[in-house]
């Protein structure tokens, strides 16, 4: 499960007497808002670090928003500021995520409950660069989150307890930047082959060969599948897949009504049924539900679509 990355909302509340969820093309937009302020990182951290924000969500008094979440290959750090993340499972809120929870890559999408006075900060990490931090193979992560004393044992329950009583963003930024540069000393180096793989996945969208991906690597595909694996958390072939559905959904921003079988040849489906597949598969929903409750109501110019375009230029 990943958590939070673009939303696909639906609402319940006192104001819906059948407390049903409803598209956010009706009520998202009215109900929740979100706020991204990124901060800084030290630069040591930066081969390992793609990204840390803090995300505000707002919600009307009263009301609970439930989103999906699709598929992610970048494994992250998240903080719950304010009020906690639940999951939903059978359609019902099950158990509140941990406060301090660790992610790997997710496979396929999932569902979240939020309720008003959430925040949250994300420690988002370059492929392949979070062992130092995860402490074992990135697989044994995959669509799963841990809390961070589950992790890391002691120490990681004792930073759980200072930031347990913090109060503000930036000083939970400073304490888990503190201890991920402690534990930079644990990077056991990077295998060159499954780096250069992994840029041309990224530099084609995706829409690339796991043969091609090992030539890259200078390596057999079998080899390159077993790397791959155990640094990334996902097999090649899933990673481009999931790279090529993100570069498609960054291109939909810019559609106002999309030609289907013409963005399934561009983005390199050999039949528009093997597009559908792959949002099912990704984000639980065909292409035309997805862009009516994501893409229209994440319109403009802070689409939070952007979180799809994939990051070619990631550090070495």
């Amino acid at each position: 499960m990943k958590p939070l990355w673009v939303f696909s909302p639906r609402v319940s509340g006192p104001e819906h007497p059948c407390r049903g969820n409803h598209p956010a093309s009706d009520y998202g937009l009215k109900t929740m808002k979100m706020k991204k302020t990124p901060l800084a990182f030290n630069a040591a951290l930066s081969p390992f670090v793609r990204y840390c924000n803090v995300k505000t969500i707002s919600i009307k008094h009263g009301e609970t928003v439930r989103n999906k979440t699709q598929a992610d290959p970048w494994p992250s750090m998240v903080v719950s500021l304010g009020s906690p993340v639940h999951r939903i499972r059978g359609g019902r809120t099950g158990p509140a995520l941990p406060k301090v929870a660790v992610f790997g890559v997710a496979e396929g999408p999932d569902e979240i409950e939020m309720r008003p006075g959430h925040s949250h900060l994300t420690i988002s990490f370059n492929p392949g660069r979070a062992h130092p931090f995860f402490g074992t193979t990135l697989k044994e992560f995959s669509d799963r989150e841990f809390s961070l004393g589950d992790v890391w044992g002691r120490e990681g329950r004792e930073i759980e307890e200072r930031i347990a009583h913090t109060g503000s963003s930036a000083a939970v930024k400073s304490i888990l930047e503190s201890a991920l540069l402690k534990r930079l000393p644990l990077e056991s180096g990077y295998p060159a082959g499954v780096l250069e793989a992994m840029r041309a996945a990224l530099r084609h969208g995706g829409k690339v060969s796991v043969n091609e991906m090992a030539q890259t690597a200078g390596m057999s595909a079998v080899h390159l599948k077993r790397l791959f694996t155990q640094w990334v958390g996902m097999a090649p072939k899933i990673f481009c897949r999931i790279i090529r559905f993100q570069s498609l959904c960054a291109s939909l921003s810019s559609q106002r009504k999309p030609e289907w079988a013409g963005l399934s040849y561009e983005s390199g489906y050999a039949h528009q049924s093997h597009m559908i597949r792959d949002f099912l598969a990704f984000s639980g929903e065909t292409p035309s539900s997805f862009y009516d409750s994501v893409v229209v109501p994440s319109a403009g110019p802070g689409s939070p679509l952007k979180a799809f375009q994939p990051d070619p230029t990631f550090h070495a």
